[in-house]
């Protein structure tokens, strides 16, 4: 007891936390910078136990960001105290000259802090760092997809079997019996064919959850007016970005995701690089230049952009990194303006909207078609007619879904990570975890539910 009253009675203190796998370095000092204590914890609930009995309200706490500072954070704030997290290429001490250590990493940390300086990154809520964790699930699908593709087609390459652009789909609908090769290779193949088979259903069943948290975000259909931004790609770039009122700019965004180009500068006007920074999100950077590749083969609005640079000699890989930087630039223009994409074509994103649609799951109430439900999101989005509904007399399509035609068929799936019980939390084993957490991405109840694949009726 006489402790507890001596620890919340004494002047406030700074910490700086250097945040390992398996242990934290923890160095205390006053606001003075005389240095009161440096301790080293484990990190598991012991230590961050520790770490809580030492804080008190009035506290700050600095930690470099990095992989679980930001539960670490929220469990912190339960003390009082006040933590910030800092941009790890902003809080380095100059001058260490290969003496690095946990300690003079924390010492850094407090002399910023007391000068000043820390440069704090955003915190993102709950349902941010969820969409965050699936997209890279995906990327990870994708990236172990295309090697094994890649495997496959050196395999075959090597042994002088030719494997034409639609290999993969003759082979998924045929089999491997039309493909001649004997021996080892034959097994090597047969192996490489059963995980790439492993796989193609689980970034199926992932991309389906996507399009879960697609249909609960307003702004996830907005941003999929943009041509090569699907129902995917527009959840993960808004788990990526979090809120673009955040940026004051178009140009802050791209900074962000590190696309813009680096600068040299020395006794002379600045020299724009031929490389990007690649300073930001690498996962926003890779998904962008994604969203860049299918814009073009949509043939959307800005592809000219990318024609132009390649007809004048730049090579594909620039030209794409141009346009991805160009479609951020917009995304960010239609998310904080509100307004819709100038080069919209209505056809191209009703169909979008009405392949969302059929991800709905099975309510057993009644409930408008997909093609009535693309319709009317379009009309609220735009402001006009679909473009099915216009010219078109009523009572010609069916207002309403039929339901399951074999009971328990299209039960609404489970999802990892999400929840929609009433009265619940939408996060629950985050917000176990994280007591501080607010629990929305952006305005309504994120309640992602499963998916269904009723059939629409025409």
């Amino acid at each position: 007891m006489k402790e507890e009253e001596s620890r919340l009675a004494r002047e406030p203190l700074d910490l700086a936390v250097d945040l390992h796998r398996r242990r934290l370095a923890v160095v205390c000092a006053d606001r003075a910078g005389n240095e009161q204590w440096r301790r080293r914890l484990s990190n598991d609930a012991e230590g961050e136990a520790q770490l809580l009995r030492s804080l008190a309200p009035g506290d700050r706490v600095v930690i470099e960001a990095t992989t679980a500072v930001f539960r670490l954070a929220n469990v912190l704030e339960g003390s009082g105290a006040t933590v910030i997290i800092a941009d790890p290429q902003s809080a380095r001490l100059l001058g260490m000259r290969g003496k690095k250590s946990d300690w003079r990493d924390c010492q850094a940390l407090l002399r910023h802090l007391r000068a000043g300086e820390i440069v704090a990154v955003w915190r993102p809520t709950a349902a941010v760092r969820a969409l965050r964790q699936l997209t890279r699930e995906r990327a990870a699908y994708h990236q172990s997809i295309v090697r094994l593709k890649n495997r496959i087609r050196a395999l075959l390459w090597e042994e002088g079997v030719p494997a034409e652009a639609d290999f993969f789909r003759q082979v998924s609908r045929q089999g491997l019996a039309g493909v001649e090769l004997h021996g080892p290779a034959r097994a090597i193949l047969e192996r490489e064919w059963q995980a790439l088979s492993a796989l193609e259903p689980l970034k199926a069943a992932q991309e389906a959850a996507l399009a879960e948290w697609a249909l609960a975000l307003p702004e996830a259909q907005r941003l999929m007016q943009i041509p090569g931004f699907g129902m995917a790609t527009a959840v993960m770039v808004l788990g990526e970005v979090g809120e673009f009122s955040r940026f004051g700019s178009a140009k802050q965004l791209v900074s962000y995701a590190g696309l813009d180009p680096k600068v040299d500068q020395s006794d002379g006007p600045p020299r724009l690089g031929q490389r990007i920074s690649k300073a930001g999100r690498t996962e926003l950077r890779w998904l962008m230049v994604e969203a860049a590749w299918a814009h073009v083969r949509a043939g959307g609005a800005e592809a000219g952009l990318f024609h132009r640079l390649v007809k004048r000699g730049k090579p594909q890989g620039v030209a794409i990194v141009a346009l991805a930087r160009r479609l951020l630039a917009v995304a960010w223009l239609v998310m904080t303006r509100q307004e819709n994409y100038r080069g919209l074509k209505a056809s191209t994103y009703e169909q979008k909207l009405r392949q969302l649609a059929g991800q709905r799951p099975w309510t057993g109430e009644a409930q408008p078609t997909n093609r009535r439900w693309a319709a009317a999101t379009l009309e609220a989005l735009l402001g006009e007619p679909a473009p099915s509904q216009q010219g078109e007399p009523k009572g010609k399509v069916f207002e309403w879904r039929r339901p399951p035609r074999r009971a328990g068929a299209h039960a609404p799936r489970a999802v990892c990570g999400s929840t929609a019980s009433a009265g619940g939390s939408e996060f629950p084993a985050l917000g176990r975890s994280d007591p501080s957490e607010p629990p929305a991405l952006a305005g309504g109840r994120l309640d992602p539910s499963g998916r269904s694949n009723e059939r629409e009726q025409r």
